[in-house]
């Protein structure tokens, strides 16, 4: 479980998110792939980026677009709320996209703010995020059928073309090997 070392993130959990979601350096934008989160800054990057960090820093690997999303949702799991430091962020406040804690969240009711419990809004991004996953293995597989499907169909033409050319030839061969035959016999008498 990562723990938020520092008082304040230096992005929003919505940054941090989206960052995530893309998976994309955002010091390097798309000519790399994040592939440390520092949790002592609550930043993303590639090797080189965390590479520039202080030895003390404590950043982890990230393999997969679904470990970054994880780390960002442990991140701020942690997270004080500003207005109640003695508490825990519970929710977030998608209309001022910043996290509540169970104090604050009957003011943003009351002012009619989009609010989202932070394990309910991990759970439907995983599951969007799984979901998305199972959609392009199908398209995968659905394009790998066709893909094999394409190359029995060419490999059967070529199969067939080629014993064609290879029968025209062999008619060739004997027609000339007959044509040999009959003219032996002049040959030899000549």
């Amino acid at each position: 479980v990562i723990s938020n070392m520092t008082s304040s993130a230096s992005l929003t959990f919505d940054e941090l998110l989206k960052i995530a979601k893309t998976f994309v350096c955002p010091n390097h934008h798309e000519d790399r792939d994040i592939k440390m989160f520092c949790i002592t800054d609550g930043t993303f990057g590639c090797h080189d980026c965390m590479d520039k960090k202080p030895d003390s820093w404590n950043c982890q690997r990230v393999k997969t677009q679904n470990r970054a999303i994880e780390m960002v949702y442990e991140y701020f799991q942690d997270e004080r709320c500003e207005i109640h430091p003695e508490d825990l962020v519970s929710h977030f406040c998608i209309s001022e996209n910043a996290g509540k804690c169970p104090k604050c969240v009957p003011q943003c009711i009351k002012t009619g703010h989009e609010l989202s419990v932070v394990d309910d809004l991990y759970n439907t991004e995983m599951n969007s995020i799984m979901e998305t996953d199972k959609t392009i293995s199908e398209l995968k597989k659905k394009k790998l059928l066709l893909i094999e499907r394409e190359l029995e169909r060419f490999t059967h033409q070529e199969t067939r073309r080629i014993n064609q050319e290879f029968d025209d030839y062999l008619a060739i061969i004997e027609q000339k090997r007959q044509q040999v035959l009959e003219d032996l016999p002049r040959k030899i008498e000549a």
